[in-house]
């Protein structure tokens, strides 16, 4: 198994626990690289808080995250879960999984790296291929 790069496209730090006890951080990206979904959200009702009218509302992607970086060989991009499930042709990002909490409960850091690809190597690796 190679090393690869990890690039962080979140806004905060990203704490990885490694199985050997090292915890590698990888800093937060600046707020005008960090990928957004483009929704679509419509009012689909009104519920009553305390007597004020709160809207309710439905939100669909529509449309890639923006901005992504091109594909780069070797290289996995860690974003939001939401982002990577919006973009399922980009098997090279990956979201923080199995959290680490503190005494807390506070989410710390992670254990892995999840994906929305189910053949993730098979399709990263036609990716890199490209």
């Amino acid at each position: 198994m190679r090393d690869i790069t990890v690039r962080n496209l979140t806004p905060h730090p990203i704490n990885l626990h490694c199985p050997d006890g090292r915890v590698l951080t990888f800093p937060g990206a600046p707020m005008d690289s960090v990928p957004r979904i483009p929704l679509e959200t419509r009012n689909v009702g009104t519920v009553s808080v305390e007597k004020a009218a709160i809207p309710v509302r439905h939100s669909a992607p529509v449309g890639d995250p923006t901005p992504l970086p091109e594909p780069v060989p070797e290289t996995i991009f860690v974003v939001s879960r939401a982002t990577a499930e919006a973009a399922p042709h980009r098997p090279d990002l990956v979201y923080p999984d199995d959290a680490v909490r503190d005494e807390n409960g506070r989410v710390v850091g992670c254990r892995a790296f999840g994906v929305a690809v189910p053949d993730w190597e098979n399709a990263l690796a036609d990716l890199w291929r490209e």
